[in-house]
């Protein structure tokens, strides 16, 4: 099945002349990142448009992975924050997400109706961001004035509702973009309704013909009772209940992110080939994190999983008034130099510091659960102190483009200094850690007929905080910098994407116990996107295979958990007069759900449909998720040493209405 589609791309690839493209996404990365914006960067990247995200129903950086097979899921129950894994490793909520290239925490929940665009970057692509994560980086672009006025509306079967209104005005001085929304949750899964809200503004304000002021405020809320994995019965895979949640305590309370987000940016030609861009910006978010948390089995002294006949150990769990603070500011200079041998400069200064003031937590053990939801009573007490997190980061970067003719010679490197330091609530186990150092960055590209093909090397540095759970032999404790090679082979236009990739990169073994540097793991991969319409009908293919293997000792040549071998999206439109059919498919292969590929879960499938009426300026959308009910687990993670699964939701019915006014 795999070679079918390989093949079935291909011949899509080299036919593609005769094919024309269509407005889904771009294949561009900003210069909010990267400091130079063409097409023609050597970097593997997936740009996605509001439109799109409007249109699809994404609403949170999770659903991304139904848009791009290179991103799957990541601990990604509903209710909580979004966790991703690009190229099959995690990409750290701490350091890896950027609003307009300013560095922000996404360990809360950030709306996407006020974004414009949504850039996923591809490895590491993103060598401005070479301190932390190299699965890649994820940068939204907020919507900045324009004469819009559009008001959007979704009802779902079971009461849910969504407000929308987009409405922005450039004919006066003081240029401006206003979002709202409300909207009431009601999720296929048992005990995970909620509700969100969010107010945005975005203002801009020309100084002169050549210099530009901008600021935008965001205020965000969503409260919502969090989705409970499940996991093994043992070491038996269970059956899947699509609507089963074990967070259904009576006592068990939504968990509540709120985020206060203003920025600054201050935009000037220097003359006509030189740019300076000064911003800050400013995120403040308040998160009230609470659950009836299933965990091990202490019948049977097993904490990989549940006892062998589903029922769990059972926790309350209560980290209230959780504040984080970042604050970040940049300066970017860019500009071109003209000659026989062109070049495009980019220099970029970057402060961010973030700020995790956590207080006391409850994490007490009031029972033994099964899946029934057998009553349990609560246990409050808040006696198990927090880890709070001081971190600075002033980092330089820049990018050289030397072009002569059709080749270009990219050169570009971050010079980081970072200080950390960590300490529990109490004052005890107090850490710190103070280091600096350069990762560089060099890539050849050439332009071939509107294709460009390119070959990269980069690296990065990274390093952990192990989790304060008691259980560890280290809890707090600030392991040491690692680093991770990549080299790409790529090509790209603007109808297709292709990129081979190999990466080496540390390995991090939690058992639950032990949080340590073990071994190595080699990644090889190879992912494409390709765009096409031919007459009526609109395609949108997305293809990942994936090789992560781990050189430790047990599992030397082992597969790495939670990242399927073969992704597969898919989205296509066919127009029929009045009315628009659309499909979207989303396949992953079986994935390993343990270091050593004892335990498994199979591979799964999901179809979703939608038929679409436009009268004027009014689009009516009536859409089924998961048509044809199909049960599975959507991914298996491995956090604390335990062996979490989580279910695919239930099939979804709804309707949407958009009226521009």
């Amino acid at each position: 099945m795999m070679y079918l589609l390989l093949f079935f791309f291909s011949s899509i690839v080299f036919s593609q002349e005769q094919l024309e493209p269509i407005d889904i996404s771009e294949s561009r990365i900003s210069e909010d990142l990267m400091g130079i914006a063409t097409p023609s960067n050597p970097i593997s990247t997936q740009t996605y448009q509001s439109q799109l995200l409007e249109s699809e129903r994404i609403k949170t950086t999770n659903d991304i992975t139904q848009l791009d097979a290179s991103v799957t899921n990541n601990y990604s129950g509903s209710g909580y924050w979004d966790s991703l894994n690009i190229r099959g490793f995690s990409v750290d909520n701490r350091s890896n997400y950027f609003r307009d290239g300013l560095r922000i925490n996404a360990e809360t929940a950030i709306p996407l109706e006020n974004k414009e665009v949504v850039e996923v970057i591809k490895g590491l692509g993103a060598f401005q961001n070479s301190g932390s994560a190299p699965s890649g980086a994820v940068n939204y672009r907020v919507k900045r004035p324009q004469n819009v006025q559009d008001l959007r509306l979704e009802y779902t079967e079971r009461g849910g509702h969504l407000t929308h209104l987009d409405y922005g005005n450039t004919d006066k001085t003081i240029k401006y973009r206003l979002n709202l929304l409300n909207e009431e949750i009601r999720s296929p899964f048992h005990f995970n309704d909620g509700n969100r809200q969010l107010f945005s503004s975005a203002f801009a304000y020309e100084l002169s013909s050549k210099s530009l002021l901008e600021a935008e405020i965001e205020w965000s809320r969503r409260s919502q009772q969090s989705l409970s994995a499940q996991s093994f019965w043992g070491t038996n895979l269970p059956s899947v209940n699509p609507e089963l949640n074990l967070n259904n305590q009576s006592w068990a309370k939504p968990v509540v992110f709120e985020s206060l987000f203003y920025s600054l940016r201050y935009s000037h030609e220097l003359n006509p080939l030189w740019y300076l861009g000064v911003s800050a910006g400013n995120q403040q978010s308040l998160t009230n994190d609470r659950m009836s948390y299933a965990f091990g089995c202490s019948n049977e002294n097993n904490w990989t999983a549940f006892c062998e006949d589903g029922s769990f150990d059972v926790y309350d769990y209560r980290s209230e008034n959780e504040k984080r603070t970042t604050h970040s500011a940049r300066i970017n200079l860019n500009g071109r130099v003209e000659g026989d041998i062109s070049q495009e400069l980019s220099f970029n200064l970057r402060y961010s510091h973030l700020k995790e003031t956590l207080v006391n937590q409850a994490y007490n053990f009031v029972g033994v659960g099964d899946q029934r939801g057998r009553p349990l009573p609560p246990d409050s007490s808040k006696t198990d102190p927090s880890t709070n997190l001081d971190e600075e980061i002033l980092e330089f970067y820049f990018v050289d483009r030397l072009k002569k003719n059709d080749w270009s010679l990219w050169l570009g490197g971050n010079y980081q200094y970072r200080y950390r330091s960590t300490w529990k609530h109490n004052g005890s186990e107090k850490n710190k850690a103070d280091n600096h150092f350069i990762t560089p960055w060099i890539a050849l590209s050439r332009d071939v007929n509107n294709k460009t093909f390119y070959l990269s090397y980069s690296q990065s540095k990274e390093s952990w905080i192990t989790p304060n759970k008691p259980d560890y032999n280290n809890p707090s404790d600030i392991l040491p910098e690692q680093t991770t090679h990549q080299y790409e082979l790529g090509v790209k236009s603007q109808l297709f994407s292709s990129a081979l990739f190999y990466l080496k990169r540390p390995r991090l073994f939690d058992d639950g116990s032990d949080f340590k540097i073990e071994g190595h793991y080699q990644q090889y991969g190879w992912e494409n996107t390709v765009r096409f319409k031919v007459k009526n009908t609109h395609h949108h293919l997305s293809l990942m295979y994936l090789q992560v293997h781990q050189f430790a000792k047990e599992v030397n040549g082992k597969f790495a958990p939670n990242i399927p071998d073969f992704s597969l999206r898919y989205l296509g439109r066919i127009d029929l007069r009045p009315f628009t059919l659309g499909a979207r498919i989303q396949y992953e292969s079986k994935r390993y759900a343990s270091y050593d590929n004892e335990l498994m879960v199979p591979d799964w499938i999901k179809w979703d449909f939608f038929i679409e009426k436009k009268h004027k300026d009014l689009t009516l959308r009536a859409y089924v998720d998961n048509a044809f009910q199909k049960r599975f687990w959507k991914e298996a993670p491995i956090q604390y040493g335990h062996h979490y699964l989580f279910p695919g939701a239930a099939r979804r019915v709804g309707i949407t209405a958009e009226y521009q006014f």
